[in-house]
């Protein structure tokens, strides 16, 4: 019947309710679905089975009840959920037998394990103990468990069940309502939130909480959590959700986010003093990263060092705005002493780049060649070895023992090559992939001068 679906399967998808009604068979479309398969097509398998489940539930969702379950189950990933929720509403809606045969359908189907977790999941007792009861599991091994799971509280007791089955966010929701309606410790929020490290979540739900004193704790956690993980952008934002500005100001510096920093600083109230500090600790952390454009700007604006910063906006290559600075400051002396040293200082150091650029550009063009010369005549040699392979029937009287020797020499040499490649370990593998970025083994060495002249050409187009 799967010949059907691969024939054409968009256009069975087009008509999968024609195809229920003409099969019209419970345990035929059971086989169907559970061996539905089209390679390479996981979307179009799963797309059949929802377009068939939705025509099975229109047609007679109670005679249609197994497949409507084996589709479901059919899907990838399967749909245990959904599955167990129609099992639910079966109990609710028709009778327990009914919903007990189709469990134990389902547990045919799938693994009961994962069906208990499910189960659980839904908080549905009953159903958690109908599927240990039908899968033959030990009581031993879940009776205590809901038992002590349902002397919890409401909110405690999903948080509890949302723990155990490894889904922190839910688990998180939870027990927020914890606390807010059962009385549960803010702090074990806290601890719980850096646990499973659920910063952004708990933001989310303590944003607009009532108490400001749980949100600003929540948001300092946070921010600690992305200052230490590096993430300082979010780190400074979230101290200012806190309240924690001196802190954001820290974070903002750090980052070498230079204008949040200053408006913040002059926001506060910080002192002149200190933020001339701030701003010596941004500019070395700038000139560190070669964004002499910007240390210049912070070594003008918040230091009132005119001469670093027009040495900034020379090293960094802007003449003109070096040269407007100097006029805008009334420093004209500094044209002679700064400005135009500078430019020939940059020029000078520009000619020896590109000198030595020239230089290492020779070098690995005769390496290159030199290579390709050596990897033609290898590969000669190698040519000319199998090509001896035909001489295996030419019978040469006073030269048969010589050849024959030649050859198994040269069969010997070949099996021996063979076997050190077989037995490389990843030691030898990694360390052949060194050799490789070096260019220091000859298989490689053509690779690495082709890759050492690209980098050269693109190092030399941008230099302004």
């Amino acid at each position: 019947m799967n010949l059907l679906v691969e024939h054409n399967p968009a256009n069975f998808a087009e008509n999968v309710k024609l195809f229920a009604t003409q099969v019209d068979n419970p345990d035929y479309l059971n086989l169907f679905i559970s061996g539905l398969s089209i390679s390479g097509q996981t979307e179009m398998v799963n797309t059949i089975c929802d377009k068939l489940r939705i025509a099975l539930e229109t047609l007679d969702k109670r005679k249609f009840i197994q497949p409507i379950l084996t589709a479901h189950v059919r899907k990838s990933p399967p749909e245990l959920e959904d599955a167990m929720k129609v099992i639910q509403k079966l109990k609710a809606e028709e009778s327990h037998d009914s919903a007990e045969s189709a469990l134990k359908y389902v547990i045919f189907l799938a693994d009961a394990e994962k069906l208990f977790d499910v189960a659980l999941g839904m908080y549905d007792f009953p159903l958690v103990i109908m599927v240990a009861q039908h899968s033959h599991k030990d009581p031993r091994d879940y009776i205590a468990f809901l038992s002590k799971l349902q002397k919890l509280p409401y909110y405690y007791q999903r948080f509890t069940i949302d723990d155990h089955l490894n889904k922190p966010t839910d688990a998180l929701k939870n027990l927020c309502n914890a606390v807010d309606a059962e009385g549960k410790s803010f702090e074990e929020v806290v601890v719980y939130v850096k646990k499973y490290g659920l910063f952004y979540e708990a933001v989310d739900l303590f944003r607009d909480e009532k108490n400001p004193n749980q949100w600003k704790v929540i948001a300092t956690v946070a921010a600690d959590a992305f200052e230490e993980r590096g993430e300082l952008k979010e780190a400074a934002t979230y101290y200012l959700y806190a309240g924690e500005k001196l802190k954001a100001v820290q974070a903002f510096a750090k980052a070498l986010m230079w204008r949040e920093t200053f408006a913040l600083s002059q926001e506060i109230g910080i002192s002149e003093n200190k933020i001339k500090i701030i701003a010596e600790g941004i500019i070395v952390l700038l000139e560190d990263e070669r964004r002499f454009d910007e240390a210049a700007i912070v070594a003008l604006d918040y230091v009132d060092d005119i001469e670093n910063s027009v040495r900034f906006l020379l090293k960094g290559g802007f003449w003109m705005e070096a040269s407007r600075i100097v006029r805008l400051q009334k420093k004209d002396k500094m044209i002679k002493d700064v400005v135009i040293p500078g430019l020939f200082n940059a020029f000078d150091n520009l000619v020896e780049e590109m000198k030595s650029s020239k230089e290492s550009l020779e070098n690995h063009k005769t390496g290159l060649r030199r290579a390709l010369e050596e990897k033609s005549r290898r590969q000669a040699q190698v040519e000319l070895l199998e090509t001896d392979e035909r001489l295996n029937d030419i019978e040469v009287a006073s030269d048969t023992s010589s050849m024959a020797t030649t050859r198994i020499t040269t069969q010997g040499s070949r099996n021996t090559i063979s076997s050190h490649r077989s037995a490389r370990t990843s030691k030898q593998r990694r360390k052949m992939d060194r050799k490789r970025a070096a260019g220091a083994h000859f298989e490689f060495e053509d690779e690495f001068h082709l890759n050492s002249v690209h980098k050269l050409v693109a190092r030399m187009k941008h230099i302004d």
